[in-house]
């Protein structure tokens, strides 16, 4: 009985080391994701800003910039959800 918990025991600590490894590396892999995300949505407040004759605080700034954004959004996730070998479910998110 003793040896029954003690397998128990160690079956469940490797599965939480697995768990707490692939956790851990999920969550560095998506520090890097939120960081490329940041870093082509000043690329394309620079783009749009640059080659568009729109002051950066009229309402048509903020509309193209968020269409560029969804539009961009819209092909990374298809070239994702084609090469994943699980499916990609979308994050739907409230916009104020």
């Amino acid at each position: 009985m003793n040896s029954e918990i003690q397998g128990n025991a160690v079956g469940y600590v490797r599965q939480t080391a697995a768990s707490t490894a692939t956790m851990g590396l999920t969550y560095v892999m998506l520090g890097f994701a939120l960081t490329a995300a940041l870093a082509w949505m000043t690329l394309v407040r620079f783009v749009i800003k640059t080659y568009v004759n729109v002051p950066g605080t009229a309402g048509m700034y903020l509309f193209l910039y968020a269409v560029v954004v969804t539009v961009l959004a819209a092909i990374v996730y298809n070239i994702f959800s084609r090469y994943a070998s699980i499916p990609v479910v979308p994050i739907v998110g409230v916009v104020a």
